[in-house]
């Protein structure tokens, strides 16, 4: 818990509760004294939880030896992570059907293409990239743990720098599963080099150009007008990239935690 106290807060009127009595506490585990209030809790709290990452990511992280805290610990990290991308999906792809229902209820068509930069879809999608290169970096931490790889802290140039340290650095008995690693990383490299650009436009740039929010197009007089869907650069639905990239980073990650998992039954 912190070791110091907020500087602001705000009250409310008690309505139910428990009242406070109080807690033992000792600093050499010998002389006990009671201390005001029971012991802080730190309660955390999920909207929702999400199977496939259940079935997948945490069913490998229980796998770990107990033995090897440090890593179950950063595939803890990789668990948030994931939840948090699939957290900002979620809330993109259910602005996206708000906006689309506000749009066709009220029936507005336009003598002009209209624009509607929604901020909601804007920083669900740029969360969305920055919790995604995220999650890659804690995953080659993890990588970097189980290797013993030197200086392995970000899944920098599209993975090229993690490969080289594997090749090098790898111990011998694991070497043909560090060689499985590089196989994926390989395997994936054009999604992941395409979503950390991305990414990095948004982190260098301000924003990401030539995404558009809805388009509604140029209305000429006949019985319905045309609608564009929040669409990426290349034209692409982005909703459709981002849900195509999480089902991609999920099955990249899993493949990645299975060979890791070999690697540490050896040690």
């Amino acid at each position: 818990m912190r070791s110091f106290e907020p500087k602001e807060s705000f009250e409310f009127v008690v309505k139910k509760g428990n009242k406070a009595d109080h807690h033992l506490e000792s600093p050499d585990g010998k002389n006990w004294h009671k201390v005001p209030g029971v012991i802080a809790l730190r309660v955390w709290y999920k909207e929702k939880t999400y199977p496939e990452i259940q079935n997948t990511i945490e069913i490998l992280h229980n796998k770990i030896p107990e033995n090897r805290a440090i890593v179950k610990s950063r595939v803890n990290r990789l668990v948030h992570k994931l939840e948090g991308i699939i957290f900002h999906l979620d809330n993109f792809v259910e602005q996206e059907k708000v906006v689309e229902a506000k749009l066709i209820s009220e029936g507005h068509a336009s003598d002009h293409d209209s624009i509607v930069m929604d901020p909601k879809l804007i920083y669900e999608l740029e969360a969305f990239l920055f919790q995604l290169k995220s999650c890659l970096d804690i995953l080659a931490q993890t990588i970097s743990l189980v290797y013993g790889l030197p200086s392995i802290t970000t899944y920098s140039r599209d993975g090229d720098n993690l490969i080289k340290s594997l090749k090098q650095n790898a111990r011998q008995n694991l070497k043909d599963d560090a060689l499985q690693i590089v196989t994926i990383i390989n395997n994936n490299k054009k999604w992941i080099s395409d979503s950390i650009d991305m990414r990095d436009e948004v982190t260098h740039y301000s924003d990401l150009e030539g995404f558009s929010c809805f388009i509604n197009h140029t209305w000429f007089g006949q019985t319905s007008t045309r609608v564009s869907y929040p669409s990426l650069p290349d034209g692409n639905r982005a909703s459709k990239y981002m849900q195509q990239t999480w089902n991609k980073l999920l099955e990249f990650i899993k493949n990645m935690l299975d060979v890791l998992l070999q690697s540490i039954l050896k040690q």
